[in-house]
């Protein structure tokens, strides 16, 4: 099946879901008799010849390790090799991205898109006294004075008027 989704795909960094199949399988009804023709044996060594060609090439891998690995994967299902398997490609490609690229896509997920903020005011009614928000008053502030702000008005007004901007 990985087999049937790669060429739909036309790739093999693919992760297959059931959905994959179906629409490979709609596209090209005769990948139907290929399915089922490796024995359990052989499909489960694949998998493991897969996980550990991956594996291997990790740094700081010595063969005592990848032995010690080919023997932990020797006890799970097809299903958990299917799995592990996945969670290695997902966690080799991840590491293959740029960490910016991952702290941009934090952000993103952290502020939703097409939230709006009020306004940063001039200065704020704070302990029975008004106090200016201003770059010093930003850079000064407590943590928690500081959080506050950002969750209120969001981080590129509290920046910019940290910067004095």
């Amino acid at each position: 099946m990985l087999g049937i989704v790669a060429r739909y795909i036309g790739s093999d960094e693919v992760v297959p879901t059931v959905d994959l199949l179906r629409a490979a399988l709609e596209l090209n009804p005769s990948e139907v008799q290929n399915i089922a023709r490796q024995p359990l044996a052989t499909m489960r060594d694949n998998l493991i010849d897969d996980y550990i060609s991956i594996f291997s090439k990790l740094p700081h891998m010595n063969e005592r390790t990848v032995k010690i690995k080919r023997q932990e994967l020797g006890y799970l299902s097809v299903n958990d090799l299917r799995d592990q398997l996945a969670i290695l490609k997902a966690n080799q490609q991840m590491a293959a991205t740029p960490v910016s690229v991952h702290r941009q896509n934090l952000r993103d997920a952290q502020q939703p898109v097409g939230q709006t903020f009020p306004t940063l005011p001039p200065s704020i009614y704070e302990d029975g006294k008004f106090i200016t928000i201003d770059a010093q008053y930003m850079k000064q502030c407590s943590g928690w004075a500081w959080r506050q702000l950002l969750a209120k008005y969001g981080e590129k007004q509290c920046m910019a008027r940290r910067q004095g901007q």
